[in-house]
């Protein structure tokens, strides 16, 4: 039989039935599926025409192949054809409880959560003891937020089958996001007395252990999952989680980098390993890694925003304000995003546009307290201002404490700007009270910290390295001191020179070197060199050719003996300012990341004091390597003490230096606004309007020291 006389044998029966003669059409039918098993047009006549019950066996053949046909099309990831194909059979048999539940597989992998769940119902429906039409029902009402509903279909799942292990695993993760977390590992454990190997399991007992702190415990089940399953990408980035989490990043990166080989478009494991590398101070590779996630994931903000937050970091505040706006444009709470735009605008000097941002975000978030803090660093208050009674509004409301300590902050401003001292204060002191509880420090960490770096100096000393011969690789300056003694304005007066970059307040020397300069690890030459390595190649991608580089980490006071022995060619510049004054601003200031011992006036002296027994010792040691810079003087007499520090440095003399508010580099501290006034006098005296309240606590600070 051709297909021309096939196509004659169906026009034939057709009319055989338009005349009534059914018993001629059915044998005519049934000869072409003689010839034809596979005719589906055939098939579908007789059981048409012979009005067949979906149990016949006619129809179960058809509907036998018709669901191998579609287990094939899903196979191999033709999810559109499968789902057309699935919808159309649903048709011809709606009483079929296994094409119900093939068709709401297929609508949830399409994304159509809606028919899934119509799917899923019908399934049940159709055959109440489904216990898989149960489960995947409870799957989909998951996946839509509707976690007690779900449970409740996972219950019956159970109910029906107790031995299934699947359902017990959903339980547990529906339990989880719940927050049930003990129901949610007794569901995993169930699961795994019915499935010993099941990796999903074990993966997910795994999270729920590690989100107790639990970590030993998890990265067990981690590894028995692995173990199981050896390309179970999930399971390598939450084992890489768990070591980042206990501080093992060399083992984090490998776990996360093997998710990746096993998933190369893993994007959790991307953002995973961005962070570990900016952890590590490895920004390059960091924004490597970024790119491909951005490439691959273009329309998630996630990547965006943290490839921001890195490259703003490394005072690109340009190039970070494109990635945060790009990031606003895709998340849902896009005020989250402005602030980050707000904050870039403000490093960058424009305040205005920064005001624009800010208020934008008040307007769609009114109890944005972040939003305020910012505005609060922006303008002067007065009494007609609108915001305050806002501001006074949300602090009367019940905030998380990050936020009551940052309202605290903004109207601590706010009424030194009315000049209401007493309650600028009493803020002040409640903020700091509030940021004081959410550490577990004692001023006794910092005591044994300083005795512990002044111990293992003579072996520092010991091994200072020897340049055999000068190099093109720029020179560190190195800006030291108590934080907020006039660190931020010397780097500026500096980096006004054609010949330094200013780099900001790195973290490197701290992060690398903090373990030798406290004795936790052995000073070789060989360790030694290999931290200066590091260091210089970071200052030698910074410096864009300059022969100088500023680090203004104040607290690199910490670590001069480290930077003496490693960097015998660098300039060190010690900031002092009067010491009531440095204490105050300290106080006084928001820090983000928290000074540990700012948070209490006590706590605020006695590491003064520390400090400056401290660089006494420096003194006797490393006199001639330091020059010691009086914020003061510099004030009062700007143009003798600006020559007199760019002769130390070595440099020719260039007028740019006397004004360092022309200066338009990117400035991320909390002075980023002083910097950018005229250097003027008085700056020191703030202090003296709280004085009354301050309970004759800096009566005890010294004067000076006699490494002036």
């Amino acid at each position: 039989m051709t297909k021309s006389s096939l196509e004659q044998n169906f026009l034939k029966a057709s009319s055989l039935l338009r005349k009534g003669n059914v018993l001629d059409a059915e044998s005519i039918y049934r000869n072409i599926l003689k010839r034809f098993p596979k005719n589906n047009r055939a098939r579908l006549a007789l059981i048409k025409m012979n009005k067949a019950k979906p149990n016949s066996e006619l129809a179960q053949d058809f509907l036998n192949r018709s669901m191998s046909e579609l287990s094939e099309l899903y196979k191999k990831g033709n999810i559109e054809n499968a789902l057309n194909k699935a919808q159309d059979l649903s048709q011809k048999f709606p009483t079929s409880y296994k094409i119900q539940n093939f068709l709401g597989i297929l609508a949830a992998q399409s994304g159509d959560l809606a028919l899934s769940e119509s799917a899923f119902r019908n399934t049940i429906a159709l055959r109440k003891d489904s216990a898989d039409g149960h489960n995947n029902l409870g799957n989909i009402l998951k996946a839509q937020g509707r976690l007690e509903e779900a449970t409740k279909c996972f219950k019956n799942a159970l109910n029906i089958n107790p031995d299934f292990a699947e359902a017990y695993n959903n339980l547990g993760t529906t339990l989880e996001e719940q927050l049930n977390t003990s129901g949610a590992i007794l569901a995993y454990k169930k699961a795994l007395e019915i499935k010993p190997h099941y990796s999903e399991a074990l993966n997910n007992l795994g999270h729920t252990t590690q989100n107790l702190g639990q970590l030993n415990d998890a990265i067990e089940f981690y590894k028995r999952a692995i173990e199981i399953r050896p390309n179970y990408a999930e399971a390598y980035n939450n084992l890489g989680n768990a070591f980042r989490e206990k501080g093992n990043l060399k083992l984090a990166i490998d776990n996360f980098k093997k998710a990746l080989t096993i998933h190369p478009d893993y994007y959790k494991a991307q953002l995973n390993l961005a962070a570990v590398f900016d952890t590590q101070l490895k920004r390059t590779e960091a924004l490597t890694v970024l790119k491909r996630a951005i490439k691959l994931n273009p329309k998630r903000w996630e990547a965006y925003h943290t490839m921001g937050s890195i490259l703003r970091k490394i005072d690109k505040p340009k190039e970070a304000l494109k990635l945060f706006k790009a990031a606003g444009d895709m998340k849902n709470k896009k005020t989250d995003m402005l602030l980050n735009v707000a904050i870039c605008l403000q490093d960058m000097g424009k305040y205005e546009e920064a005001l624009k941002y800010l208020k934008e975000i008040i307007k769609e978030k009114p109890d944005s307290v972040e939003a305020y803090r910012l505005i609060s660093n922006t303008k002067n208050y007065s009494i007609e201002d609108q915001d305050i009674s806002r501001m006074q509004s949300l602090y009367d409301t019940n905030l998380i404490e990050k936020d009551h300590i940052q309202i605290c902050f903004a109207l601590a401003k706010v009424f030194k700007d009315l000049g209401q001292i007493k309650k600028s204060f009493d803020f002040l002191k409640e903020g700091n009270a509030c940021q004081k509880r959410l550490l577990n420090y004692e001023i006794s960490q910092d005591q044994k910290l300083f005795s512990r770096i002044k111990q293992s100096t003579r072996h520092i000393q010991e091994t200072t390295l020897k340049l055999s011969k000068k190099t093109s690789l720029p020179t560190p300056i190195f800006i030291l001191g108590m934080p907020r003694s006039g660190t931020s304005l010397i780097e500026q007066i500096i980096s006004s020179h054609t010949q330094v970059t200013g780099a900001g307040e790195l973290e490197d020397i701290n992060f690398h070197g903090a373990s030798l300069s406290i004795g936790e690890k052995k000073c070789s030459e060989k360790v030694l060199k290999e931290f200066r390595d590091i260091y210089m190649k970071k200052i030698s991608e910074i410096s864009q050719g300059a022969p100088y580089v500023t680090d203004k980490m104040p607290q690199n006071f910490l670590n001069i003996a480290l930077i003496c022995s490693a960097f015998p060619e660098a300039k060190i510049v010690h900031t002092i300012r009067q010491p009531a004054a440095t204490c105050w601003s300290n106080f006084r200031e928001y820090f983000p990341n928290g000074i540990s011992y700012s948070f209490n006036l006590d706590d605020i002296v006695h590491y003064h004091s520390l400090y400056e027994d401290l660089m006494v010792f420096w003194n006797q040691h490393y006199g001639e390597r330091i020059y010691h810079l009086d914020y003061e003087r510099l004030t009062h007499n700007q143009n003798s003490e600006t020559r007199d520090l760019i002769s130390y440095l070595g440099l020719t003399w260039e007028d740019k230096c006397l004004y360092p508010e022309r200066n338009n580099r990117s400035v991320r501290t909390a002075s980023q606004k002083q910097v950018r006034t005229k250097v003027y006098k008085g700056s020191s005296d703030e202090w003296k309007k709280y004085k009354p309240f301050l309970e004759g606590k800096f009566d005890r600070l010294k004067s000076y020291t006699d490494y002036k």
